[in-house]
């Protein structure tokens, strides 16, 4: 895959060489600030969204990995970093978006994401006061990195004491327990061809799952199977359905980014009539927008992943 930041980064030293004024000032900021951000987290770790057409024109936008330990847990953090024309030149602040839904096997609230996504301000708050001309992305992340940190924390040591003191109410309305939780720390998946479409990859995973508490661990599985996957664009498209020993069948869809594509995972997990599974698609965008036909491919890698996994037939595929 081409290392479109590494141009852009060139591009904005030789903008910051030629010009002059406010602008070419700001493009040798910003070229300074992506290079140390590389530097601190890893150059894979940066990706340039849309990197196609004069992107020093418009506002741009970045998805970082950021790596997270807590409780002896390795995680990953991905943040979209969205960035307004001319930064830092401007008064309009730059904005963080979590794009995770679970950290580890606990999956976040909409709180989580609120307080990412409003850690610059342009006034005093509990966040990073945004200043012209500052250089503040990495601590924005680092602010995201620690409060994320703190959540897991707690997020985990109030399920550890709601454990020891159960109650009727959560004895009796809980999901049923998943008695393969204490044992399973991974769950095998299986994967698709990878699809080559006008630059953009698709690659298809699918496994076996017979309790929602699978669906992290899954996720979790298929992130450490490949650093390649930590980096794609969107890694985590999916949909899963499974039916529980009380009877009752659940189910979600989560779109990872790319608009719509986890409810069409969802129906063609409907169509095929496919119970206690989960599919994921990966897609590493290649900068040619793909348009409705990312939408085949996407379920093209799904079905033949399915398959492979054994969780539906070729005749019902």
């Amino acid at each position: 895959m081409e290392d479109h930041v590494s141009d852009f980064i060139s591009t904005l030293e030789q903008e910051s060489f030629d010009g002059q004024g406010e602008k070419a000032d700001a493009a040798g900021m910003l070229a300074e600030e992506l290079t140390a951000i590389r530097s601190i987290y890893g150059d894979d770790r940066l990706e340039l969204l849309d990197p196609s057409g004069d992107t020093l024109k418009k506002d741009i936008a970045f998805v970082l990995s950021v790596p997270l330990t807590c409780h002896d847990q390795e995680m990953l953090l991905r943040i979209r970093i969205d960035l307004p024309e001319n930064y830092p030149a401007t008064q309009h602040k730059p904005t963080l978006q979590l794009l995770n839904r679970y950290i580890g096997n606990r999956k976040l609230d909409a709180t989580a994401h609120d307080v990412i996504a409003s850690i610059f301000s342009t006034e005093s708050s509990t966040g990073i006061v945004w200043e012209k001309n500052t250089a503040m992305l990495f601590e924005g992340i680092e602010y995201a990195s620690e409060y994320l940190r703190g959540w897991y924390e707690r997020v985990c040591e109030s399920d550890d004491s709601a454990k020891s003191k159960p109650t009727d109410a959560q004895v009796n309305d809980a999901i049923p327990p998943n008695p393969q939780n204490s044992r399973e720390k991974s769950i095998p998946f299986v994967c698709s061809d990878k699809v080559v479409e006008r630059k953009s990859e698709f690659l298809g995973h699918a496994a076996q799952i017979h309790h929602p508490d699978d669906v992290p661990i899954v996720l979790s599985s298929i992130l450490e199977s490949d650093k390649r996957i930590q980096r794609a664009t969107h890694p985590l498209i999916h949909a899963w359905v499974c039916r529980t020993s009380d009877n009752i069948l659940h189910h979600d869809c989560d779109d990872d980014g790319e608009t719509a594509a986890g409810t069409r995972l969802a129906h063609l997990l409907s169509v095929l009539g496919v119970e206690n599974a989960i599919v994921v698609v990966t897609r590493w965008y290649g900068g040619v927008l793909l348009g409705a036909d990312r939408f085949k491919q996407i379920n093209r890698v799904a079905r033949q992943a399915l398959m492979r996994a054994e969780l539906v037939s070729a005749k019902s595929s």
